[in-house]
């Protein structure tokens, strides 16, 4: 399959947009817990078959930098897919992939409370510590109990991106917040799904979600699942986690750049 991130030219008057939640444009409008920088209740594994073998530290240390360590206040986290999912500023499962693609941050939910506040910097705390123990094995690794609540978990992960990027976007300087708020809004369970067409397929392509209509000429960023027309019933089996990953990558290398591009192989 190929997911692609693009801009749009939309047809109808009035087009379709996802809605940018306050959370997102003011961003650390939250009171934050204390923090305790020890994270006595930190526990980490290092475990390359499950996270992943040849982990880049320098580019998990970058991402790092780029991602974690601006991160101020605290921040709302609660299941994708459910309402408090959609008000959170990070629904869960929430990613972040370093700017070459080969080192993600993933976290997960652990229990089933609807929604949680967190200051993010025990996150920041958290990777700090993962890459200590785990990136001198060059392997991933899993972190729970750094957060007040014992109700998150932090995965650092090794990932082979297929990503090509393309053209330049037009400046536009809401593109970011408008690609939070559609990779807020996109599945992401790891069910395996058979994508594609006719018999047996249990999510139709071409797939698509629109948003951020906001430059001349009716153009929208767009972010676009297909299979190439190998066939009228061409079919694959993969997951919505395994396409939000992809999405994710496009995101970091090129989206982030300024640049249009896709994924293949997902």
């Amino acid at each position: 399959m190929t997911i692609s991130i693009c801009w749009l030219t939309l047809i109808q008057a009035t087009p379709v947009t996802i809605p940018i939640s306050p959370s997102i444009q003011q961003p650390n409008n939250l009171a934050a817990p204390s923090l305790d920088e020890s994270l006595n209740g930190l526990a980490v594994t290092c475990n390359g078959t499950t996270y992943g073998k040849n982990l880049n530290s320098a580019s998990c240390y970058q991402l790092l930098k780029d991602e974690l360590r601006p991160l101020k206040g605290a921040g709302t986290f609660a299941p994708r897919g459910t309402p408090d999912g959609q008000r959170a500023r990070y629904p869960t499962p929430w990613r972040w992939v370093s700017k070459n693609g080969r080192c993600a941050l993933s976290v997960f939910q652990t229990s089933s409370s609807p929604e949680i506040t967190e200051n993010l910097s025990v996150f920041r705390v958290a990777a700090e510590v993962m890459l200590r123990q785990c990136a001198p094995l060059r392997q991933g690794s899993v972190a729970i109990g750094f957060d007040t609540t014992d109700s998150l978990a932090l995965t650092m992960s090794s990932y082979t991106p297929h990503v090509t990027c393309l053209t330049r976007l037009t400046p536009w300087p809401h593109t970011a917040s408008y690609f939070r708020a559609l990779a807020r809004a996109f599945p992401a369970h790891s069910t395996p799904r058979v994508f594609g067409s006719g018999p047996g397929a249990t999510e139709a392509l071409p797939w698509e979600i629109k948003g951020g209509y906001l430059i001349p000429g009716n153009r929208a960023l767009s972010i676009l699942l297909q299979i190439p027309p190998f066939s009228e019933a061409y079919q694959e089996t993969s997951s919505w986690w395994e396409v939000y990953a992809a999405v994710s990558a496009v995101w970091a290398m090129c989206g982030r750049e300024g640049k249009t591009g896709y994924a293949e192989g997902i």
